[in-house]
């Protein structure tokens, strides 16, 4: 018993330690403007599918603190840092407090595509933080966790979509993959290359391919400040040339 004591004793000095007031603030702000977003749209479309989708969201605020409650840090999933959870709202926030709560999906104009750029760029990041969560992530060489993270966001988005394709098939008044899409004729991507000489009918192969092609330049974007960031820190901390087996992340566990 007193084994679990100082374990959580600890757990408790290492968030106190690594997350901030403010940061800790915007936590508990976003779940409560989530739960009012859930009760307006409740009251108003009770059978919404999007209200589901809100409700799963606003349980994923609470997933790093809860995933290192549930598991030790021999387990990889007790090993993510605190930190994560801030990357996980901002999907929250975007995709789902205003995405499906204000209704800027439907409402603004190729909001969809901006936040799969975003997401992108945050989930290279993500992917970082994932892959210093595992043993021995010290000795990987930078490159290495720079093309890991990349990789890793580009599968999620990958994902992402066969998710979409999915819920669209199964599920009543789900259209995440605008099988009714009217895309506008000044629309960028129409600028750059034109109509389909095929089938410029087919608006929904058009929309999963540009959401993959937005997440391209997001995970891009992404990889470049992760790089950047790498590098800066190498200077600062003095740290060997990479390949040599030298400490340069604090990993735990």
């Amino acid at each position: 018993m007193q084994r679990l004591k100082d374990y959580f004793d600890a757990e408790k000095r290492e968030f106190l330690s690594t997350v901030g007031k403010l940061e800790y603030a915007s936590w508990w702000i976003l779940r409560l403007c989530m739960v009012g977003a859930i009760i307006y749209w409740k009251t108003d479309k009770p059978d919404d599918f999007a209200i589901t989708i809100m409700e799963l969201n606003l349980l994923a605020t609470f997933a790093v603190p809860l995933l290192r409650i549930l598991f030790f840090k021999k387990i990889f999933l007790g090993r993510l840092r605190f930190h994560v959870q801030s990357y996980i709202n901002i999907f929250v926030f975007l995709g789902s407090f205003l995405g499906h709560g204000f209704r800027f999906n439907s409402t603004v104009e190729n909001y969809d595509k901006l936040l799969h750029i975003i997401s992108g760029g945050v989930v290279v990041l993500l992917g970082y933080e994932i892959l210093i969560g595992l043993k021995n992530a010290e000795l990987a060489p930078k490159s290495v966790l720079l093309f890991g993270s990349a990789g890793f966001s580009f599968t999620v988005m990958v994902v992402w979509e066969l998710f979409e394709f999915f819920t669209d098939y199964y599920i009543k008044d789900s259209i995440n993959q605008k099988y009714c899409w009217n895309p506008p004729e000044n629309m960028i991507f129409f600028r750059l290359f034109g109509y389909s000489v095929n089938a410029p009918e087919q608006y929904a192969v058009l929309d999963t391919d540009l959401d993959l092609l937005c997440a391209l330049v997001g995970c891009a974007v992404g990889s470049a400040v992760l790089a950047a960031a790498l590098k800066i820190r190498s200077k600062k901390t003095g740290v060997k040339a990479v390949g040599q087996k030298t400490r340069e992340f604090s990993v735990r566990g």
